[in-house]
This record gives structure tokens, C-alpha cells and sequence, in this order.
């Protein structure tokens, strides 16, 4: 198999690009990670570099969380939990992961299982699989070869060739709860458990683009004729 991440074309790598850095509406940004401070600019020259490669990295810390970071990675397969994953030694990264912040973001970590990490996964080829299954697979294999908090999330490339917040029909004030506003939306609902609250599958396209891990909750801010505005919510299962 070829092991550069898009074979001919540039334009496939800078559309995932946008969705994931625009000012905004980008995917980073909408997950409440500082993009401020990372070199956009892509040339031509360099873009085609980056695409000849078999992987590459980059890694954004959270605004009001600055123990937690998301660590993106393009690959150009899905056979990351095989023995013969030659695209990058993802044990050796996450073992220095320390000093992969430093040189990228500047930042000195003292402790490192206080650290949390998204990792999130974009593969550049068109392979029908189960991504749940494949992440979950990756995340039992890394529970077993590290001490960091891992979350693990996977894309295939096209999924992030549209930022699908921008769709007419997606409402643009999404926001997720914490747990002691989890509690509060309970005991104002008069609700039992979070099993009567409206749900919203993880493999849902704005579930994914959001982050949302199971149990989460968001609130869904809709114009409404009447009042003004209305307040729905939706947990993620």
C-alpha cells in the first residue's frame, strides 16, 4: 500500500484542514481548544510535502482545562492496532508525551498522569470499517502501554471535507454540560436519570464533531417565533 497520506491531491488534506482550524466555527474551536498560536499558513510547497508523508501531528491545549490537550493525527490506514502498523509507534509518542508538548506548544508538564488527551484520529483512506470498533480496540491496546487519560476519536478524512456546523439545519449554539449543571437540569426537569432526557447517538455527525462521549449532555439554543428562543437537550449514547 502507498503509505503517503493523499496520493495526488492537496486540495482533500486543506479542506480537513479548514474544518478543523477555522476561526470559530472550526471543529478546535467549537471544542474549546486555543488555535491562536498555530501557523496556518500552508503553501503550496509544503502542503504537498505534508501530503507525501505517512502521518502528521498536531496538538492544541484546551482554553479552561490546561492539563488537557487534543492530539491530531493523520494516517493513511486503519490497521493501527495490528503489529505491523509501520506508520508511526504511537506507544513511543504517547511514553514522551511530555516532551512532544514542550517542543510543540512550549509547555512544561510536571506531572504526567494529570494530563487528559483527545486523541483523534483522521484516516486518509476510503475504508469501509466500524470506527467505534477500531477505536475501542486502540484504547484497550493503550490502556495497556500507558498512564494517560486517553479519549480516542476517528475519522475518516471525508467526514472533515464539510464543516457541517454551517449546515442550515444545525443550530449554532451547542453547549455541553458539566456535572453540576447535569444535576441541576435533573432536579429543575424533576427527572429520574439522564435515561429520560432526549438522545443523541455517538456516531451522530454532530456528536462526532463535538467530541461527545457517552453520558454527555448538550444543550441545543433554537430560534423560536413565540419567545424568542428555546431550550432542548440531548444525551449522548
Amino acid at each position: 500500500m502507498d503509505e503517503c497520506l493523499f496520493k495526488s491531491n492537496t486540495d482533500y488534506f486543506k479542506k480537513c484542514l479548514n474544518t478543523l482550524l477555522e476561526k470559530d466555527t472550526g471543529l478546535l474551536e467549537k471544542r474549546n481548544y486555543n488555535i491562536d498560536n498555530f501557523n496556518k499558513n500552508f503553501n503550496d510547497d509544503l502542503l504537498n510535502d505534508i501530503c507525501k508523508e505517512s502521518k502528521y501531528e498536531m496538538i492544541f491545549q484546551c482554553k479552561d482545562n490546561p492539563k488537557k490537550f487534543i492530539y491530531i493525527l493523520f494516517v493513511n490506514t486503519v490497521n493501527i492496532v495490528s503489529k505491523n502498523f509501520k506508520a508511526l509507534d504511537i506507544k513511543k509518542r504517547l511514553d514522551n508525551f511530555t516532551d512532544f508538548i514542550k517542543e510543540k506548544l512550549n509547555i512544561e508538564i510536571e506531572n504526567e498522569e494529570d494530563i487528559e488527551v483527545d486523541m483523534c484520529l483522521i484516516i486518509t483512506n476510503l475504508i469501509k470499517v466500524n470506527l467505534l470498533v477500531v477505536g475501542k480496540k486502540l484504547l484497550d491496546k493503550l490502556k495497556l502501554l500507558t498512564n494517560l487519560n486517553i479519549n480516542i476519536q476517528i475519522f475518516l478524512y471525508n467526514e472533515l471535507l464539510f464543516n457541517i456546523t454551517k449546515h442550515s439545519l444545525i443550530p449554532n449554539n451547542i453547549y455541553i454540560l458539566n456535572n453540576i449543571e447535569i444535576n441541576e437540569l435533573l432536579t429543575i426537569y424533576n427527572l429520574k436519570n439522564i435515561k429520560q432526557i432526549p438522545c443523541i447517538k455517538k456516531t451522530d455527525p454532530l456528536a462526532k464533531f463535538y467530541g461527545l462521549n457517552f453520558e454527555n449532555i448538550i444543550r441545543i439554543i433554537r430560534p423560536s417565533t413565540n419567545s424568542g428562543y428555546y431550550l432542548s437537550y440531548r444525551v449522548c449514547i
